[in-house]
This record gives C-alpha cells, structure tokens and sequence, in this order.
C-alpha cells in the first residue's frame, strides 16, 4: 500500500496546482476581460472537471461540457470541483476500477488514478490553448508550467 499512498500524495500535489492555476487563470481573465475562445476554454475545463468527478463518484448531475457560467461563478465552481476530487482521493482507492461511458456508447473501465490524471492533464492542454490566445489578445499570459509552480511553492 506504500504505492497507493505515494500515487496519492501525488494526485493530491497536482490538485492543489491545479485549483491554484485555475483560480489564477480566473483572475487574468476577469481583470482583461476574456476573449469568447478564453471564456470557453476556461468554462470547458471546468465543466469536464466536475464531470470526470461524477464519473468517480457520482455525487451531482454531469453538464454539458461545453456550458458557459457567469464570470463571477467561475472561481467558486473550481473550488467545488477541487473540494470533490480530493474527497474522491479520501474515499477511493486509486486502483478502483471505474466504469463509464464516453458518449453514448463507448463504454470503459479505468482505474481512479487515471482518470485523476487525466482531469490534471486535461486541464493543463486547455490552459495552453488560453496561454496562446491571451498572447496573440496582447495579455501576457501566466506562467502556469508545474515546475514554475513547484519551485515558487517552496520559496
């Protein structure tokens, strides 16, 4: 169980980045306001996040991916999502093995820890996308890489 605990630990780094990225990106884009792609892309990642949660653990209705809330909802809705994934890593075994479906028809079985992962990674190619936009909108775009993050964090 030494593994289990580590994968954990882990999971749990790439959450608290995650939530800390998000809550700043939410703050660039409230403070320049957001172009329409921008506005999109941050809801789509949200909005995949809170449903990758209930595919774990289905606590509230899944959305439509590609929903759009007011601004000042935003930071809130990824404290939501932040709060479940880490109640996901309290109460599941990252080897749980998960079944679901992607659309209406594709049905899987992926162990909790890849789809922990895949929320994380999911997130991070969408910020990208946002970084690209903000830069080509004349917003200097945030430096939202791991290491950047994990090397502010110990200062």
């Amino acid at each position: 169980m030494h593994t289990n605990s580590a994968q954990k630990d882990f999971l749990l780094q790439l959450f608290e980045y995650n939530h800390h990225m998000n809550q700043q990106l939410a703050d660039l884009l409230l403070q320049n306001t957001a172009t329409d792609q921008s506005a999109k892309l941050y809801n789509h990642i949200l909005n995949a996040h809170h449903n990758w949660n209930c595919r774990i653990h289905p606590y509230k209705q899944r959305i439509d991916p590609w929903s759009l809330r007011a601004a000042d909802e935003l930071k809130e809705f990824d404290l939501e999502n932040y709060r479940a994934s880490l109640d996901i890593l309290e109460r599941f075994d990252v080897h749980h093995l998960v079944d679901y479906t992607l659309g209406s028809d594709n049905r899987l079985r992926s162990p909790v820890s890849d789809i922990l992962f895949h929320i994380i990674n999911h997130s991070t190619y969408h910020r990208a996308q946002i970084a690209s936009d903000c830069r080509n909108s004349g917003i200097e775009p945030l430096k939202s890489d791991y290491i950047h993050y994990a090397n502010n964090k110990k200062r």
